[in-house]
């Protein structure tokens, strides 16, 4: 699928590229898993349990060595319906790594489990309209905890060499950190490309004009303010200030070069629904409307 998406300046140069092809499959962007397949409800698992005055909750740990923007989890409960009307959910969160536990989270969605599948199911939910970006050789953890009235289990991965944790308050305090099966589980996402710095888009549309300059200009003179991100990209001459040496820098970039791009990348376009369906897409094309871009698989 192929996203364009405007962000604000802070994360102007976040580009989130996927090299495309006609042979992308799901697991190019699996981060996490715990297993390929079903896991086999008959190896037991972590309760997920509402227990009145607390509940039962389980957590993985997993290590992520590069930026990503999450996009989908994946998680195989079980659940002891009580009749064939039972309402049942649990609370999945990301939380960040508090010296080996689960520490702040960082995200949470709420899923609802189905009675029809109640022996076992995979259940899993898109969190990319979230923009949850992680940062390089971090752990993080994945969590369930119960929501009222739910008594599930959360399945054993068939091998025991992942790291967990376990709540019986609801999370608000985690056991040690300990080696063994984890509950079933993936994490997807995609990789960020973050382009090499080129000074002077101080607009943050990936192209060098005498729009940049203007605002340059106004800048000098005191007129306008700019943020961190405008004011690293106007230090054309990177002696750490913005002055009229900077000015005259970017217009003889401009002179020079003409039209200069920021980043430069052409992709196929393989989303059959997108009006620029089997065209090369990227920034060159977009230059002048949009700031960011998210660049997915298809599928």
């Amino acid at each position: 699928m192929n996203y364009i998406i405007n962000y604000n300046m802070t994360i102007k140069l976040l580009i989130i590229t996927l090299f495309l092809s006609l042979s992308i499959s799901q697991d190019r962007s699996t981060l996490f898993s715990t297993g390929d397949g079903d896991p086999n409800p008959e190896l037991g698992g972590y309760s997920i349990e509402d227990i009145g005055n607390g509940s039962i909750g389980a957590a993985d740990r997993f290590y992520l060595s590069n930026e990503y923007i999450l996009e989908r989890l994946y998680i195989y409960l079980s659940f002891q319906p009580e009749n064939m009307f039972d309402s049942q959910s649990v609370e999945v969160q990301i939380n960040e790594d508090d010296n080996g536990k689960p520490g702040a989270v960082i995200s949470t969605n709420i899923v609802n489990l189905n009675v029809n599948n109640s022996e076992g199911s995979w259940y899993s939910f898109l969190i990319l309209d979230e923009c949850l970006r992680t940062q390089p050789s971090r752990y993080y953890w994945l969590s369930v905890l119960p929501m009222e009235g739910t008594n599930a289990t959360w399945i054993y991965s068939e091998e025991d060499s992942f790291v967990y944790s376990t709540t019986n308050d609801g999370g608000s305090n985690w056991s040690d950190a300990d080696n063994g099966p984890a509950g079933s589980a993936a994490v997807a996402g995609e990789q960020i490309y973050i382009p090499p710095f080129d000074g002077g888009d101080i607009n943050g549309d990936f192209v060098i004009n005498i729009l940049d300059v203007v605002q340059l200009s106004q800048y000098v003179l005191g007129n306008i303010d700019l943020d961190d991100d405008q004011l690293l990209a106007g230090d054309i001459t990177q002696d750490g200030g913005i002055n009229i040496l900077d000015i005259v820098a970017m217009i003889n970039v401009i002179l020079n070069d003409q039209i200069v791009y920021v980043s430069e990348f052409l992709y196929e376009d393989i989303n059959v629904n997108a009006d620029t369906y089997g065209q090369l897409v990227g920034p060159p094309i977009y230059q002048g409307m949009i700031t960011g871009y998210y660049f997915g698989k298809a599928g």
